[in-house]
């Protein structure tokens, strides 16, 4: 599915949910669907088109029980069924998560450090975002050790990099140069 049809599903989910007063509550449902179908075999044996159309609807009336989902996304999630575009939650749920965040006046961010970060010091920065940005900015936080130091913040689609890596990789590009140029 091509990432304009999920929105479009996200965008039609979104506004029965929030025609119900539902939009965080069925975004957050999604989540955890999303979450159930991570098992790359059930996520597979669900988009199998030679699976029976009965036996995907009872695998998927089973994850709703389980979930204890509401009607508006049991009946969503069936839509998704009957359609063959189950293989498609992650997209719908990411794209739906969007719409939530925009209603409720958040931004996400993710964080990646070499090592873990004080909260004081995530807070500092967390404040710094919100004053900027005029919105609640909810940060994950990532530890990867080859950043060697420094910090790299992605949001709204732009990185932001001032890991040690990244600076050592500039400076040895500048080097390269200086010394080809010869």
């Amino acid at each position: 599915m091509i990432g304009g049809l999920a929105r479009r599903y996200a965008r039609a989910l979104a506004g029965t949910a929030r025609s119900k007063g539902r939009l965080e509550a069925v975004a957050a449902e999604m989540e955890r669907v999303e979450s159930w179908l991570a098992d790359p075999a059930l996520a597979a044996t669900l988009a199998s088109p030679v699976l029976a159309a009965s036996r995907r609807a009872a695998i998927l009336a089973e994850m709703v029980r389980v979930l204890e989902l509401s009607d508006t996304t049991r009946d969503f999630v069936s839509l998704l069924g009957d359609r063959h575009r189950i293989s498609e939650i992650q997209s719908i749920a990411g794209s739906l998560r969007e719409i939530a965040d925009v209603d409720a006046g958040r931004i996400r961010g993710r964080v990646r450090v070499a090592q873990p970060i004080a909260e004081p010091e995530l807070a500092r920065l967390r404040a710094e975002l919100e004053r900027v940005h005029q919105r609640t900015v909810l940060l994950s936080v990532e530890i990867e050790p080859d950043l060697i130091g420094g910090i790299s913040l992605e949001m709204e689609g732009r990185v932001f990099d001032g890991s040690a890596r990244t600076q050592l990789r500039a400076l040895a590009r500048s080097l390269a140069r200086g010394r080809s140029a010869a």
